[in-house]
């Protein structure tokens, strides 16, 4: 029963992560960042520091955006790490390492 209700949503989810690493693939990579893996509903990318601000500003509103028309838009949260390990919430990582 419990898998009945989460399967739409996560599906949903994952169309919505696939469709926007899909948007992404190019502009990111003109900024030296490149999609290393996708995980259910998220997306993880490596990016050069230099290019952080840009980078977190595309992938955000890329993937807040609807899909497709008529669409509603998701909340996204991104975390920022050295590796999986170290990962922390955006704000914070910006907040330390500006």
């Amino acid at each position: 029963e419990r898998q009945m209700v989460n399967s739409p949503i996560q599906s949903t989810a994952s169309d919505y992560t696939l469709t926007s690493c899909i948007r992404l693939d190019r502009p990111l990579r003109e900024l030296d960042t490149h999609l290393l893996f996708i995980e259910h509903d998220a997306g993880y990318w490596e990016a050069l520091k230099r290019h952080l601000l840009e980078v977190l500003h595309l992938i955000l509103t890329t993937m807040e955006a609807p899909p497709l028309p008529g669409l509603p838009s998701i909340k996204v949260t991104i975390d920022i790490g050295h590796n999986l390990h170290d990962m922390i919430p955006e704000k914070d990582y910006l907040e330390r390492f500006g």
